[in-house]
């Protein structure tokens, strides 16, 4: 009877080894992806910010040159005439850009359910902001 409770303790204490060491890895495996995951998302957002500066300057240089056609502010070196042509007028007003700087690595962690992998919990609210942020600018630009 010793001999047989001697064993099933035994095996039990190999089991809880082998699910320590299972957790182990797992959490090892958790910890590379997450690093992946944050390196993707540093990458992206930087990405976003290069593209929404550019779009900053070009939204800029929009103003400036509307409010040369509407006559309210003079652009430097411009050429003062009282006609404008259409072609112009149509550039500037009708073909409005709405682009908006994308930030695919958010979304595509969100659709593969993956944001659990990221462990720090206020960086995740600064993104669930971001998205928010994002969300908002696009609906400003669809009324635009």
């Amino acid at each position: 009877m010793r001999y047989a409770i001697g064993e099933i303790i035994l095996v039990v204490i190999g089991i809880l080894i082998a699910l320590l060491i299972n957790n182990w890895n797992d959490n090892r495996k958790d910890s590379i992806q997450e690093k992946i995951v944050l390196r993707s998302l540093l990458e992206n957002l930087n990405q976003s910010k290069t593209q929404s500066e550019l779009l900053m300057s070009e939204e800029y240089a929009l103003k400036k040159r509307l409010m040369w056609i509407l006559g309210l502010e003079l652009i430097e070196n411009s050429i003062e005439s009282e006609i404008i042509p259409d072609s112009i007028f149509k550039m500037e007003v009708w073909d409005l850009q709405s682009d908006e700087p994308k930030f695919k690595a958010y979304g595509n962690l969100k659709n593969t359910n993956k944001l659990s992998l990221i462990k720090n919990k206020k960086l995740i609210e600064k993104l669930t902001d971001l998205e928010f942020s994002l969300n908002k600018l696009n609906d400003m630009l669809e009324d635009r």
